[in-house]
């Protein structure tokens, strides 16, 4: 096998993160004040293991289309399965669910016709910031029944997070669209 079809070390990493994510979702479905902690806990590896491969990947000089295509998708992936059970337990309103799951399935869309025409979309600077909010209010959406005994503003935190989120995902969206609507002219 040549080296350059080996799977990489922050590759390697990336499909890790897939395996966290039922882990993540059981703990969050179990409910309880400890496993909503160790969903969160959880969440977080995966979240810190999203920026560690991407910095192994950029330092060691091992960015792959594979990297690239791989990384976004599990991003969402990981947020969107934590969102439809948030929006299960009752703490998120399912609306606001299936508007970032619009986006990111369009997104992804947009990365897989490209991927025929043999072009990469990278992340772009929003996009990567728009991923932070999201992981920023999972983890405070999580907490959600803990947090909202222990702070008397939490709502404030909890809309502040849910509506600057729902903005960037809405606004990146339309901006990944609008750079690559000729994608769509044939």
């Amino acid at each position: 096998m040549r080296e350059e079809r080996k799977i990489n070390i922050a590759n390697k990493i990336t499909f890790a993160r897939i395996f966290l994510i039922p882990f993540c979702i059981l703990e969050l479905k179990i409910n309880t004040q400890v496993s909503r902690i160790l969903s969160c806990a959880i969440f977080i590896i995966a979240a810190l293991t999203d920026a560690l491969d991407g910095y192994i990947a950029r330092s060691r000089n091992m960015v792959t289309n594979l990297g690239k295509f791989l990384d976004p998708l599990v991003d969402k992936i990981l947020i969107c399965s934590v969102l439809i059970s948030l929006a299960e337990l009752g703490d998120i309103d399912s609306w606001l669910a299936i508007i970032i799951l619009i986006r990111e399935f369009l997104v992804t869309g947009l990365r897989t016709i490209m991927a025929e025409k043999n072009k990469i979309m990278s992340a772009e600077i929003l996009g990567k910031i728009k991923t932070i909010s999201q992981m920023i209010m999972c983890i405070i959406l999580i907490l959600n029944p803990i947090l909202n005994t222990i702070f008397n503003n939490y709502f404030l935190l909890k809309y502040f997070f849910v509506t600057l989120s729902l903005s960037l995902t809405i606004i990146s969206g339309f901006k990944y669209i609008n750079k690559n609507k000729s994608l769509f002219s044939n």
